[in-house]
């Protein structure tokens, strides 16, 4: 078990890591593993989206070069109203005629793409490979004025995730072009240009990816329900963000509660954004949400408004991506739900409600020395 000295250098590890930011990166010597290895697409798909892009009227067309962005799937606003949400996307949009297919799981390449997390985006190009990579160049531009990567020739390559026949049209491109996996700061953007040696001058394709602000409000959309308290936003990794004022029944909220996850087992966070084992455990919480993500299962966190504001908690929750449901509680209604959930102490203090809707309030601890298995149990699954 770690100790109390342990926990708060975690803490402070974490908190060193989220206050640095994110800065920028360029890799473009290393294939990313994930397309690396995958043969069919199939974990390609299960772990990113991907948006197409080139200059010319058919995506498919002899020398007509495909552009591809890969980035996480985890994160998204609707992509669908990707443009409505964030107009800033718009800003990305490349010059003269352009042809982009919508994907189902992916926004449109003629806009800008919104990258919500720290993952990054892969940028790839079906119609250059091996044989002919020494006909073609690549440069990174950051703000759409900067030039941070120079015009370099592309050097890796993996196996053609679109199938096209673009480099030779009597043969289908079995290889495509890895130009690199890039990060920028939050409120950056990154535009991937590509062009024929021979014609410097003219842009044969482009694609651009804006790393929207870290505290993801401005992808943000509505609860409609107010069961919870006073809804705030549904943030895009899945988070829904509710506030307890004082005038709130702590016995109501308990019920609403059991009725809003009738079907589920729910495990209670209570903590404070000043509680520095709070801020440790939850990651570990957030990954054994992942880990039991197939059980019926819901992560509560009831968070007390006591020495903290409604915007230190949200930015916090949001910087940090906890998915779930939070809840910004008045401390005197925080009071009553505890004795409502028959607990009392600190923080953090962890309550299980189980399936069947019985409260156990010692049947979760700190979530990091807690188990998948241990997580079922205490919810009676």
């Amino acid at each position: 078990m770690l100790s109390r000295r342990a926990i708060f250098v975690l803490f402070f590890l974490f908190t060193a890591s989220v206050g640095r930011g994110q800065r920028l990166e360029i890799s473009i010597d290393s294939l990313d593993a994930t397309l690396k290895h995958d043969m069919h697409g199939d974990s390609i798909r299960k772990y990113y989206s991907n948006s197409l892009f080139n200059y010319n009227s058919s995506l498919f067309t002899y020398k007509s070069l495909l552009m591809e962005a890969f980035y996480s799937n985890r994160l998204a606003v609707d992509h669908q109203q990707a443009i409505k949400k964030i107009p800033q996307l718009k800003n990305y949009r490349g010059p003269g005629p352009r042809t982009s297919i919508q994907p189902l799981d992916g926004y449109a390449g003629k806009y800008g793409i919104p990258i919500f997390d720290s993952s990054g985006v892969i940028v790839t190009v079906n119609g250059i490979n091996p044989s002919n990579a020494d006909q073609y160049q690549f440069r990174v531009i950051k703000d759409k004025t900067t030039e941070v990567l120079p015009w370099t020739q592309p050097k890796l390559f993996c196996i053609a995730y679109m199938m096209t026949r673009i480099a030779d049209r009597k043969k289908e491109d079995s290889l495509m072009a890895y130009l690199g996996k890039f990060k920028a700061p939050y409120g950056s953007a990154l535009t991937i240009q590509v062009r024929e040696k021979a014609f410097p001058d003219n842009i044969k394709s482009e694609i651009s990816a804006v790393w929207i602000s870290d505290s993801l409000f401005a992808a943000s959309s509505k609860i409609v329900k107010a069961d919870l308290g006073t809804p705030m936003v549904k943030l895009p990794f899945g988070a829904e963000l509710y506030q307890l004022d004082a005038s709130a029944d702590a016995d109501k909220f308990v019920t609403n509660l059991k009725a809003k996850f009738q079907k589920k087992a729910i495990i209670v966070d209570i903590w404070a954004t000043w509680c520095a084992p709070c801020i440790a455990d939850l990651p570990f919480s957030k990954d054994l949400r992942e880990m039991t993500k197939n059980l019926d299962i819901e992560y509560v966190y009831l968070c007390t408004n006591s020495a903290s504001s409604l915007d230190t908690w949200k930015n916090k929750v949001a910087a940090m991506q906890i998915p779930g449901t939070h809840v910004f509680v008045d401390d005197s209604v925080l009071a009553k739900i505890r004795a409502a959930f028959n607990t009392s102490g600190g923080f953090p203090t962890y309550v299980a409600i189980d399936i069947n809707g019985q409260i156990k309030p010692k049947a979760v601890g700190h979530m990091q020395f807690e188990t998948p298995e241990s997580i079922k149990k205490a919810a009676g699954l």
